[in-house]
């Protein structure tokens, strides 16, 4: 059975899910919303390959539709939110990008007279590319995903599927302690058309449970421990970790708080290098994350250190950070700025590459030209440095135009 069909069939599973909700909820129109957006855009590129040496037909146009629609269902205890979107690409000079990708996510959240249930899910069929040089914007529906982030490799004939699944539970045991029991759990596949992939198929899971307690209205504190496995699929390897956490949250209103994640983590391979000794490693992480709002403008930033899944077949270690910024310059009028700086530490010697630095900005402009309709204009720079080559920069300017729905009051 060919790659091609596989792709087409698991994208069809998952928009016809997605459908399904939306056919099951047209009984209940009063508690259901549908918001529709298109984006048509057409973009040029320096250097689209990231060549250090700046290759001369690095210079790129390319032609993108990207269609999704926010599909919600809610009650007075509950939401559940769906999303499936495509996104058609052309690069007519670089046939081996990937030129269909099909996303759907899910998040449901409900909510007890002392205990609260989440639920988040998303599907993934992508070009790798795109993953690992992606914007530093949050997204609406999860901007809280502790595995967001890419391999670090940047590989233009590389497509990647990937399930992931975030359930959670918290029980209010008295007006100021709780227990939480959570977990995190993610299968990766690659494709290439021609070869083998570079990166290498890999499932991960955590399972993680915290005592949680209330200092005041507007402050939380909690402690608790988690322990996680990475395995690779075929079978050249796996890892095991384990570690405890502090974490306290403070919200100054309904609209701007922060929270400080502090912890340690252990992660043991079972199958260490010849040669290396043992490649057990341990060490502090921790970030910080804040977000405010304001009558004209919202923020959000995250910067910190941890230990995360990719595909070059172990855990490594992450710093990132990220920022975004939006502001209503007038009624019409809207300026997002958003920046990404990721980088990544292999963790066991003679595992894929030393690190891998990488950072993007985003700017852009968007005129309302009606309560729907929209055009847009903006400019990324996109950087990356890898151990033992120089360092390779794009300048991407694209303009856009599209529509999008009017969402439901939160």
């Amino acid at each position: 059975m060919s790659s091609s069909y596989l792709k087409l069939r698991h994208l069809g599973l998952a928009i016809g899910s997605a459908c399904g909700l939306a056919a099951a909820a047209t009984g209940h129109a009063a508690q259901t919303y549908v918001q529709p957006q298109m984006d048509l855009r057409v973009e040029n590129n320096s250097n689209i390959d990231l060549d250090p040496d700046g290759s001369p037909d690095g210079s790129v146009e390319g032609y993108i539709a990207d269609l999704q629609v926010l599909l919600g269902y809610y009650t007075q205890r509950g939401e559940t939110s769906v999303r499936p979107r495509l996104r058609f690409q052309n690069y007519p000079d670089r046939d081996q990008r990937e030129k269909t990708e099909g996303f759907l996510d899910w998040v449901t959240r409900y909510q007890w007279e002392r205990s609260q249930f989440n639920f988040i899910a998303s599907y993934a069929q992508e070009d790798s590319f795109n993953y690992d040089t992606r914007s530093g914007e949050f997204d609406p529906l999860d901007p809280t995903n502790p595995l967001d982030s890419g391999s670090g490799r940047f590989l233009t004939d590389e497509t990647q599927t990937k399930i992931e699944a975030r359930p959670s539970y918290t029980f209010d045991i008295t007006q100021r302690l709780s227990a939480s029991f959570g977990g995190q759990l993610r299968s990766m596949d690659y494709d290439v058309d021609v070869g083998e992939p570079e990166n290498v198929d890999y499932d991960f899971w955590r399972a993680n449970a915290e005592l949680g307690w209330v200092l005041d209205e507007r402050s939380n504190i909690g402690v608790g421990g988690y322990i996680s496995h990475y395995d690779v699929k075929s079978d050249s390897g796996d890892s095991d970790g384990y570690g405890i956490g502090l974490n306290y949250d403070h919200n100054w209103t309904e609209l701007m708080g922060v929270e400080v994640v502090l912890g340690y983590e252990v992660n043991d391979p079972s199958d260490p290098t010849p040669g290396q000794g043992d490649q057990k490693s341990s060490s502090l992480g921790g970030s910080i994350a804040a977000f405010g709002e304001g009558e004209l403008s919202k923020w959000r930033v995250l910067v910190g250190q941890r230990y995360a899944p990719n595909g070059n077949g172990r855990v490594r270690q992450i710093d990132q950070l990220r920022f975004q910024y939006d502001r209503d310059l007038t009624q019409r009028l809207t300026f997002r700025s958003a920046a990404r700086y990721e980088s990544q530490k292999q963790l066991q010697a003679g595992i894929g590459s030393d690190t891998e630095d990488t950072a993007r900005l985003d700017l852009s402009l968007r005129w309302m030209l009606s309560r729907k309709w929209f055009v847009q204009g903006g400019y990324s720079y996109i950087w990356q440095q890898e151990a033992g080559r120089d360092d390779a920069y794009n300048n991407r300017f694209f303009l856009s135009g599209g529509y999008r729905g009017l969402a439901r009051e939160r």
